[in-house]
């Protein structure tokens, strides 16, 4: 591995995106794709606990953004350190910011700020694991969804360390049970996904509630322009880590093309293709996940939706039954899926394209973790080759095109499974295998050949697997848009016909006795047919032109409308 030292100038309009007044700052390239590393753990300047937990963790050498990173922070520099996730990022930042912890002063000295609650326990429990040598050294999640008092609790006791989402960090602090005066260390962890969710406001809340000379860290996979502005604004003469993109090395990226009524059955095909581990796959809406969910459920798979209805002790089962291999597949929401951090997932699906290049880039990086292989597939339609194109601009990547995987393929695949299943129970010897003996001697006996009794029986064991549903055998899933469009939803015309006895209806007036007798009285309603006819066709035709001339101010004004959020 080598480490490359350079340092960023800034020539005109030409800067580093993190130079700030003070100076241009040191820049750390290090290169993921190289295979020798510069040190190990020991070398790094880690104390001798620290480095013992690691050693139960079972790191050997120190990942990339580790070795560049942890230097640095030990010696008290602000970092900036772009990576995606699944590169030991969270070693990187937790491992000096507990060895600098003061266990005599019991107070927060040590922050963390992630976008999701699934990512504040996951840090939070490496981070336990990693104190383990330093005992007394307590750490404490905080995130909406759970107890309150809990929490309260816990900070009157007394905590080291703080990894909490901006919302209920914020919470804390307006009720004063959360003091931040002694943070020697923050980290902002994912801090262009807290942009998209729109916790930016709240960050810069926090970060002017702590000491300004702070040590901070600040980790994104993307820098948007927005984030930019916080590391200037906040961060003292950062030194970048930037760890070069490896997705070419370890995640293939490919893309079908087809209309929306074949992606479900897509799904299916790949689904029953391939040898994936894990699998998730991203749709834009919740309705979406549970329909994909349940239809594959019918199917066979084990398969269950991830989203903003489940609550947070449902959205930890998920993500327990995925660890432990009790699911095969989970269909989630871009913002249900943050934070998701499982090591075998080895296969993404795109059943609906994100809206921007970055939101691809995290989905993308669920797979492919601790330099393992993984697979991004895009369900595409004509139209959306434009998105694939852009993410082969902005990541610099091949996004292959690739077939529905045929009823070959996966009548292949489906044999090599219940072929594994029997030989396992061959290899097994199991005593439960002695009656069938028997009754295989018995149809020898009467003239059959063994091969064609032991096909038979696989027959019968693999009984529907090895024939797959055809295209013509599945309901395709329509758009949740289109799903409403009849049934239940009446139209326009026909929710305005039924108002016969409402206030100001044509039928309650006529009923009202004298009231109705008035016309006939009256010298104003002593008009001909005719007239009548041409008041109210004077009447549409202005109502006609009224409605252009509105229309064109609309359009006028109108811009482009930002994309609505789906979760």
């Amino acid at each position: 591995m080598r480490l490359l030292w350079r340092l960023a100038g800034v020539k005109g309009r030409a800067r580093h995106p993190f130079s700030g007044t003070s100076g241009a700052p040191m820049s750390t390239t290090v290169d993921a794709a190289a295979s020798v590393p510069t040190s190990t753990f020991d070398q790094l300047g880690l104390s001798a606990p620290i480095l013992n937990a690691v050693t139960d963790a079972g790191y050997d050498t120190p990942t990339p953004i580790q070795a560049g990173a942890i230097p640095l922070l030990l010696a008290g520099h602000d970092i900036i350190g772009q990576a995606r996730t699944g590169t030991g990022k969270t070693a990187a930042f937790a491992l000096p910011m507990l060895d600098a912890i003061d266990l005599s002063e019991r107070a927060v000295q040590g922050l963390i700020l992630t976008p999701t609650r699934e990512l504040a326990v996951q840090i939070a429990e490496a981070m336990e694991s990693y104190a383990r040598h330093r005992p007394g050294l307590t750490i404490l999640p905080v995130y909406g969804g759970a107890s309150m008092m809990g929490q309260l609790h816990a900070l009157r006791r007394g905590v080291h360390v703080v990894v909490g989402t901006p919302g209920r960090v914020l919470d804390h602090l307006r009720r004063q049970s959360l003091r931040l005066d002694k943070v020697q260390a923050l980290v902002l962890d994912e801090a262009d996904e807290m942009l998209r969710m729109g916790f930016i406001d709240d960050v810069e809340t926090i970060l002017e509630a702590t000491p300004t000379e702070r040590r901070t860290a600040l980790f994104s996979a993307t820098m948007p322009r927005a984030i930019e502005t916080v590391a200037r604004k906040h961060l003292r003469e950062p030194q970048s880590v930037t760890i070069e993109s490896h997705h070419r090395t370890t995640i293939e990226q490919r893309f079908i093309r087809l209309r929306y009524p074949e992606k479900f059955f897509a799904l299916d095909r790949l689904l029953r293709a391939s040898d994936h581990e894990g699998v998730l796959v991203f749709a834009q809406r919740r309705a979406d996940t549970e329909e994909i969910a349940q239809k594959l459920c019918e199917l066979g798979h084990r398969a269950q939706a991830l989203n903003g209805d489940l609550g947070q002790q449902q959205r930890e089962l998920v993500l327990h039954r995925l660890r432990e291999r009790q699911l095969d597949v989970v269909v989630g929401t871009d913002v249900a899926a943050r934070g998701l951090d499982v090591d075998h997932l080895s296969l993404v699906v795109n059943y609906d394209l994100p809206f921007d290049v970055d939101t691809y880039t995290h989905r993308v990086g669920r797979t492919g973790r601790a330099g393992r292989e993984g697979l991004a597939v895009s369900l595409v339609s004509n139209r959306q080759m434009a998105f694939i194109r852009q993410v082969e601009r902005q990541m610099k990547v091949s996004v292959k095109p690739m077939q529905v995987p045929s009823a070959a393929d996966v009548e292949h695949r489906a044999a090599e499974i219940h072929a594994a299943r029997l030989r396992e129970i061959l290899v097994a010897k199991s005593p439960e295998l002695s009656p069938h003996y028997n009754l295989v001697k018995a149809l020898v006996d009467e003239g059959f050949h063994m091969t064609e009794v032991a096909a038979a029986a696989s027959l019968l064991a693999a009984g529907d697997t090895l024939k797959p549903p055809t295209l013509a055998d599945l309901n395709p899933i329509a758009p949740s848009s289109h799903r409403n469009s009849g049934g239940n939803k009446k139209s326009r015309s026909s929710r305005h016909r039924g108002r016969s006895k409402g206030r100001g209806s044509r039928s309650s007036k006529s009923s009202r006795g004298p009231r109705a007798s008035k016309s006939a009285s009256d010298p104003r309603a002593s008009k001909s047919a005719g007239d009548e006819r041409n008041e109210r066709k004077d009447r549409k035709t202005s109502g006609r032109l009224a409605t252009r001339k509105t229309r064109k101010k609309v359009s006028h004004r109108k811009g482009q409308s930002p994309p609505r959020d789906r979760d």
